[in-house]
């Protein structure tokens, strides 16, 4: 079954979000194949602040989770590791709909879901600083 092409302007979203899933995939086989955490550069937030930043342990966390080791990979970083599913879906929805092979139901993105989304990234940030146990769990 085709599906109809999609509009002029939404094509460059499905480009962009095609290209970022090519990109993960390739960086996936790498994490995989290769023990790259050791080509990465620290990131650059804990090298000037001594502290964690959203993103730290992920590159970790897609090895342990590519290695099939889930708990590892939640320990490292569990906003990541929670988020990851919805940001593949969105990827591989648009990469199937710019090809043309398929319309998968797009997630809708509120300003309510919008601002929870900043509100949660940055209590994350915060809370994985915390030198108290429970927060002590969310460094990686």
């Amino acid at each position: 079954m085709k599906v109809a092409p999609p509009s002029k302007a939404s094509r460059a979203e499905l480009i962009v979000s095609s290209a970022l899933l090519l990109v993960l995939v390739a960086g996936c086989a790498a994490v995989a194949i290769h023990d790259v955490r050791a080509l990465l550069p620290p990131c650059p937030f804990r090298a000037l602040t001594g502290l964690y930043c959203p993103g730290c342990g992920s590159t970790r966390a897609l090895d342990a989770l590519l290695h099939g080791d889930v708990t590892r990979a939640f320990d490292m970083n569990p906003l990541g590791l929670l988020l990851a599913p919805v940001l593949g879906y969105v990827l591989v929805r648009d990469a199937l709909e710019l090809l043309g092979l398929a319309r998968l139901p797009r997630i809708p993105l509120t300003p309510k879901i919008v601002v929870g989304l900043v509100v949660l990234v940055f209590a994350y940030w915060v809370l994985r600083n915390v030198p108290v146990y429970p927060f002590t769990l969310l460094a990686p």
